[in-house]
């Protein structure tokens, strides 16, 4: 009655205001106090916020109970079963009696709630923690870049159902560059849907490539180009053929994006025709399909000419057919594409050793005079060729390279398939942005070696799996950002990381002598998940929920068997007056769970909302820090409900049992008349 008089005069929205202003302080700063000690402390008016804000909740039924009673009393007034009436009039002339055993059930299914709660999201976070530090269900990292073939090895291991392989890279300030294929990642990156504010299909969708490049048939492991390399139009054939031999390599790209550079047998400047064969993988190993980006000469600048400084000789690289072949050895397949079929595709020249400068740069000579490779253009040749027409570029004056103590400079010429766009589309954390202050469809340029590429950020996620601190980070597709360099004659992105999904989410055999470390999800969800510092608590935490169950259940037990002495009276009227033991059992039942079933499904409910206020901000690191990603409370509704039907259930059944002790009742009608 005192209680109940306290919660009426206000105290009850007293301490609701009370809890509310601690369940603030709980989520708005930390849990966990640091002093300038650098030891860690506690916030006493954190710590009991939850206790608060469980007393506030708990206390709002003892000011709703009275009326409701009086409501439950008058809409039964008309009513032809007796057993309703009587319940309705035993709740509504004693309300406050009854007000103390619906506290306790309120109080027992509440904390009973918040404790599964706070249990069930401590180990959803660890779960969470694990698959943000490894990306998936493993991690596979290289100390540089592998063969094309130790990728499909490594991708198609026993066991591995989804597999994303990632080149990373810096991009000063703190951010990184995290080049992907945007094909598979959605299958194989575990980012937590709620990290981005699209759906992660879509997400994806806005970085996946165009293809681009010559698809090679089947699954070939040698790839030959019938070519020329000669004399071009008005130039001398002896100073051409005076040329060393180029070096040639063809660019391959796999089905996820890795671009990889195929050398063959350097090609002499003879004119005559030849067969450049490249050895792609040994058979089955790599990723298919392959596709054909590029092919590149690099040879030896011609020497500076004095008679004629403005000079360069002219070359032609006739391009006849392509044929490939799925064995290590023996003859290749009919040609499968014509020299035809690079007609659209672009041509670039590039020499860095070709000194250039203003004036006094090079030991107080001239700028340099030397020019690097230019490409002319393409046209038809016989038997559907397509031929190259190039300058092979030359040194600067012997007097420079020997000021500059300079060798021998070489040049490349390129030929390349156009890339689907010079802006390259990119995914930005939220901390990039905001380091930034960049947007959704802002651009950014960032520098890959001596390369700046141009990108447009098409999405944003609030974090990326592997990205800690600052969280700043572009995520582009690998294919897109290779593409564009392959077209630049830039440096490559290694693929150093493969992000593994597999079977049953342990290790697979991944090939030996390649260097690899290995990162697996199990074993870090276990570490969290052993960690006596955190592991302790939370069992603490269920077993004060159970024992707050059994606290309510005994302490509404022992009301009924209180309230049934006091009307021992009443049961002696009811059973002279004709209603059987069976009656009055189903009387009493009902009144019980009048009483218990609306207070734990209210505990119930109050339990969830407590949990959606204050679990996330209690659920911490083993160094007292907000968990990455931040934890998602998850309340588990099944064992909930049954905890809570317990508490409900258990006191309905006890009244219903101590009917069948009830004593002689014309003996307790003549003590009560003596």
């Amino acid at each position: 009655a005192r209680l109940a008089g306290i919660a009426w005069a206000g105290g009850d929205l007293a301490l609701v205001a009370l809890a509310a202003v601690a369940v603030w302080e709980l989520r708005g700063y930390s849990a966990v106090a640091h002093p300038a000690t650098g030891s860690l402390g506690i916030d006493p008016v954190v710590a009991v916020a939850p206790a608060l804000a469980l007393a506030g909740v708990a206390l709002i039924p003892l000011r709703g109970l009275p009326l409701l009673a009086r409501l439950a009393d008058k809409a039964t007034d008309r009513e032809r079963r007796l057993a309703a009436a009587l319940v309705s009039w035993q709740i509504a002339r004693r309300p406050i009696r009854h007000a103390g055993p619906v506290l306790l059930v309120v109080v027992a299914t509440a904390t009973s709630t918040l404790a599964l709660a706070g249990y069930a999201s401590w180990k959803q976070s660890a779960a969470d923690q694990a698959a943000f530090a490894v990306g998936s269900d493993v991690r596979v990292d290289a100390t540089g870049g592998l063969p094309l073939g130790a990728d499909g090895a490594i991708t198609r291991a026993p066991g591995v159902t989804a597999a994303t392989p990632a080149s990373v890279a810096g991009l000063g300030n703190g951010g990184q560059l995290i080049a992907l294929d945007a094909s598979t990642a959605g299958k194989a990156i575990l980012l937590r849907p709620d990290l981005s504010p699209l759906p992660l299909s879509e997400l994806w969708q806005r970085i996946t490539p165009r293809p681009t490049g010559l698809v090679l048939p089947g699954q070939p492991t040698r790839l030959q180009i019938r070519t020329t390399l000669g004399a071009g139009p008005h130039s001398s054939a002896a100073a051409v053929r005076a040329l060393q031999p180029a070096l040639v390599t063809a660019w391959i790209q796999d089905a996820q994006g890795a671009t990889y550079p195929i050398s063959a047998a350097p090609l002499p400047f003879d004119g005559l025709p030849h067969s450049l064969v490249f050895t792609l993988s040994t058979p089955g190993q790599a990723s298919y399909p392959l596709r054909l980006l590029g092919l590149s000469l690099s040879y030896v600048l011609p020497p500076f000419d004095p008679a004629n400084p403005a000079f360069a000789p002219t070359a032609s690289l006739t391009v006849q057919s392509l044929a490939v072949a799925a064995t290590a050895s023996g003859p290749f397949a009919a040609p499968f594409s014509p020299g035809a079929a690079w007609a659209a595709w672009q041509g670039i020249g590039v020499s860095p050793g070709v000194p250039t400068g203003p004036p006094g740069t090079y030991g107080g000579m001239p700028p340099s005079d030397g020019t690097p490779p230019v490409f002319v253009g393409w046209h038809r040749a016989a038997g559907g060729g397509q031929q190259l027409t190039f300058n092979t570029g030359h040194d600067p004056t012997a007097q420079i390279m020997a000021n500059e103590n300079i060798g021998v400079i070489p040049g490349t010429i390129a030929i390349t398939a156009r890339p689907p766009s010079q802006v390259v589309p990119v995914i930005a954390t939220a901390g990039y942005l905001a380091a930034n202050h960049l947007g959704i469809g802002s651009l950014v340029a960032f520098s890959l070696g001596n390369f700046t590429v141009t990108a447009q950020i098409v999405a944003s996620v609030a974090r990326f799996p592997t990205v800690f601190g600052q969280s700043r980070a572009l995520i582009a597709d690998l294919a897109e950002v290779s593409d564009l360099l392959v077209a630049k004659q830039a440096m490559l992105l290694p693929v150093t990381r493969w992000w593994l999904r597999t079977a049953d989410g342990h290790v697979p055999r991944l090939p030996a002598g390649l260097g690899l470390s290995v990162t697996d999800r199990a074993s870090q969800q276990a570490a969290l998940l052993n960690n006596q510092l955190l592991k302790a608590p939370r069992q603490a935490m269920v077993a004060i929920g159970v024992a707050a169950v059994l606290l309510g259940v005994l302490g509404f037990s022992i009301s009924v068997a209180a309230s049934l002495r006091s009307r021992r009276t009443q049961s002696a009227v009811f059973a002279a007056l004709g209603v059987g033991k069976n009656a009055q059992a189903g009387q009493l039942c009902l009144e019980q769970f009048a009483l218990s079933v609306p207070a734990a499904a209210a505990g119930l409910l109050a339990g969830i909302g407590l949990a959606q206020l204050v679990v996330a901000a209690i659920t911490l690191t083993v160094d007292a820090a907000a968990p990455v990603p931040s934890a998602l409370v998850v309340v588990p509704l099944g064992p909930a409900v049954a905890l809570a039907l317990v508490t409900a259930t258990v006191p309905a059944a006890a009244a219903a049992l101590s009917v069948l002790r009830r004593p002689d009742p014309a003996a307790q009608l003549r003590a009560e008349a003596t």
